[in-house]
């Protein structure tokens, strides 16, 4: 079961590394760009937090599965060997979820001036949907004065 531990073990390394590049490029912007980027979108980092925490439980029952390797916290023993290779694809294919459905356009160019491309990018795209909200508001204010 080495191999399949090894396969999923690198599909969550390999999908949660761009979220790392990111949120590191989003840092080296200026504090007042990154406090917006948080503000304007509080769900991002905090789903790509559970991204990163699906892929420590892929790694931990992975290193369960190999090594017997437990948490006196989270287990006394180690689990019987189908039930760490259930949790392993679990907790992959979870993590893969929910970075597909968080960031699928933000991964665009791997590269780090494409990481800082990409924060430049999402940061324009969010003021630009805060714009079309509030001029959409205005217009139906518009609307209603302009019929009483």
């Amino acid at each position: 079961m080495a191999p399949f531990y090894a396969i999923t073990l690198v599909v969550v390394v390999l999908l949660c590394f761009p979220i790392y590049r990111f949120w590191a490029c989003a840092r080296r912007l200026s504090p007042e760009h990154y406090r917006e980027l948080i503000r304007r979108a509080p769900l991002m980092r905090t789903l790509d937090a559970i991204a990163f925490l699906m892929a420590a439980f892929t790694a931990y029952y992975a290193a369960m599965g190999l090594w017997g390797f437990t948490l006196p916290p989270l287990d006394d023993e180690p689990l019987p060997a189908w039930m760490n290779i259930l949790l392993s694809a679990v907790t992959s294919v979870g993590c893969f979820g929910v970075i597909w459905t968080n960031a699928p356009n933000r991964f665009t160019d791997p590269t780090w001036g494409g990481m800082r491309e990409s924060v430049v990018r999402t940061l324009a795209a969010l003021r630009i949907i805060e714009a079309a909200e509030v001029a959409h508001a205005l217009n139906i204010i518009n609307t209603r004065e302009a019929h009483k």
